[in-house]
């Protein structure tokens, strides 16, 4: 406690320089807020009053030309004991910045340097068309995906055809036999009248074979390219790069333990139609070949990526010097050593953190109206989970209370598993037409062009408009991909922290508002750079406020501890699937 008897004192430096305390300097109220359970505080110091020569330094700075770049400015607070920088950051003349003329005083805003809404705001400003121009994405971060076209077209379109082309193939095939037969005939026989005009039939058999599996082969050529169309080939990236790549450009190093960002990758929309020639056959794919998204993409702003990929995994992010750290909000990793141990304190209210049970809980994708498929297949783009009592309550006495609709922004991808009906009959039909080349040499493979597309991404338009994640399993997409990340994934591994039920109840919270507590700058230091401490009661807390006024030795303080309140609470979940 001798520590707290020290009260500590303050010195200002602008631009390395020492000078006077701004105006409200004995107002000083440091407020730490800990956003989104954060460990990092967001420090709350808005603005302050400048006068004298450090009125000067401000109107100097502007008449330089400066005022789009922050003027240095730090304060620290100290005592016998210990000195702490209390804000290293800078004085932002272009937000706000008043010159009070008949008062000689300036009024402005000042600024953390490694404040996460700075980051956020620099962020605001930034694309990944932009990035891209500037060389901070290049072919080398991009990895590239399989995929194939596949329309939902008329079923009687492609019966016609094949049974057109299975005629003609049967027809061939008699040809051939005849050809056979007369062959026979004439190899057999002593050469007479009759014979000469055997093999004159013949010659013309030869010739009327040859033109109909030319006509075969063409045929099925045509009927193949519109019903099945080439293997195709688009870029991707993954979600570490689009997050690592900025932050580095921003000056940071990304650290995250999460491993689906090495394996999930987005793959932008298509804007691109292909060529085709005269007869409306495809003479040229056009596929994506850059990973970034499109200008039209969601997630095209760098802050939206960020805010994207944060819903996915239900993380936070937090700045520690040049280090941008991304975890999932429930990760050990936040529960960092504390050194600060509270006081035993009266008075204190209690209260439960009932507002943040949310009755119905909704993880979804959105689907792509340009390509059919991502509705087709609906399992694994949405998760609906549902809190209820275990007892039979009364419905106008029921409390539970709440929605929320978690919209990851990005549609998910879509496997072609197997040949439908129709691709199977091609496939008959195909290896009809290759079993009959291949009596005459020069055989196709039909057969294996149907059968090669299994496997791999499909939409139902090459220039589809939404683009979509894409969990890859050795560069491929798994018979299971949308079980290994999906809807339901993703809240059962990186959402549990928000069940009530879940993880033993994990999500209650005892609640502990404006306690006021004995403060000084040793417990300033203590506390700051870490959120968690302990109680009096050696119960573990969380820090989510803290306002301390640099001339006092006292501060208020909001915190929670973990504590289960009630057990009589069940869930029920819900995969919507149409397949």
């Amino acid at each position: 406690m001798a520590n707290l008897s020290k009260k500590a004192r303050i010195k200002f430096k602008i631009n390395g320089q020492l000078v006077d305390a701004p105006i409200e300097w004995k107002d000083i109220n440091i407020t730490a807020s800990f956003p989104n359970d954060s460990i990092q505080p967001k420090i709350d110091i808005e603005e302050f009053t400048f006068v004298l020569k450090e009125l000067q330094i401000l109107r100097q700075w502007v008449a330089d030309g400066n005022i789009f770049q922050g003027l240095p400015f730090e304060f620290s607070t100290y005592n016998e004991d210990n000195e702490y920088l209390a804000f290293d950051g800078y004085i932002n003349l272009a937000d706000q910045y008043k010159e009070i003329l008949a008062d000689g005083k300036v009024v402005a805003k000042i600024q953390l340097k490694q404040d996460l809404s700075h980051f956020f705001t620099r962020l605001e400003a930034l694309s990944y068309g932009y990035l891209e121009d500037k060389g901070i994405f290049s072919n080398s971060d991009y990895t590239e995906i399989d995929y194939v076209v596949e329309k939902k077209i008329q079923a009687f379109e492609i019966l016609m055809s094949s049974i057109v082309l299975f005629l003609m193939v049967k027809q061939s095939i008699q040809a051939a036999y005849d050809l056979a037969e007369t062959y026979v005939n004439i190899t057999t026989k002593p050469v007479t009248g009759i014979l000469a005009y055997a093999i004159a039939v013949a010659l013309f058999q030869v010739i009327y074979t040859g033109l109909m599996i030319t006509v075969v082969i063409n045929l099925a050529n045509e009927i193949f390219k519109t019903f099945i169309p080439p293997r195709r080939t688009s870029k991707t990236i993954t979600q570490r790069t689009l997050l690592e790549n900025v932050a580095a450009y921003l000056g940071y190093t990304l650290d995250s333990n999460i491993t689906d960002l090495d394996e999930v990758v987005y793959l932008p929309s298509n804007q691109r139609l292909d060529d085709v020639d005269s007869k409306g056959f495809i003479n040229k794919t056009k596929g994506i070949s850059k990973g970034v998204p499109f200008i039209t993409d969601n997630g095209y702003r760098c802050i939206d990526m960020f805010e994207i990929i944060r819903q996915c995994y239900n993380g936070k992010y937090a700045i520690e010097g040049d280090v941008l750290h991304f975890y999932n909000e429930d990760d050990p990793f936040w529960l960092r050593n504390s050194t600060f141990k509270m006081a035993s304190i009266r008075n204190v209210t209690k209260e439960y953190n009932t507002d943040e049970l949310i009755a119905n809980r909704l993880i979804k994708f959105p689907h792509d109206p340009t390509d059919s498929w991502t509705i087709d297949k609906w399992k694994g783009n949405s998760y609906y989970v549902l809190t209820d009592s275990t007892e039979t309550i009364p419905e106008d006495a029921k409390f539970i209370k709440g929605h929320e609709e978690i919209n990851i922004g990005v549609s998910l991808g879509v496997r072609k598993d197997k040949l439908n009906a129709l691709e199977k009959l091609l496939a008959e039909v195909g290896g009809a037409v290759d079993e009959l080349t291949g009596i005459f040499g020069g055989g196709t493979n039909f057969k294996d062009k149907v059968k090669s597309k299994v496997g791999v991404l499909k939409v139902s338009q090459n220039d589809y408009q939404s683009p979509k994640f894409l969990k890859l399993t050795n560069g491929k997409l798994a018979a299971n991909h949308r079980d290994k990340w999906g809807a339901k994934y993703l809240y059962e591994k990186y959402y549990f922290g928000k069940s009530f039920v879940a993880n033993d109840f994990y999500g209650q919270k005892a609640v502990f508002n404006d306690v006021k507590i004995p403060f000084g700058l040793k417990s300033f230091l203590n506390l700051i750079n870490n959120s968690y401490f302990s109680t009096f009661e050696n119960e573990t807390a969380k820090a989510t406020r803290i306002s301390w006024n640099i001339d006092s030795l006292t501060a208020d303080i909001d915190y929670y501890t973990r504590e289960v309140y009630t057990r009589k609470l069940k869930e029920t979940k819900i995969e919507p699937n149409n397949d």
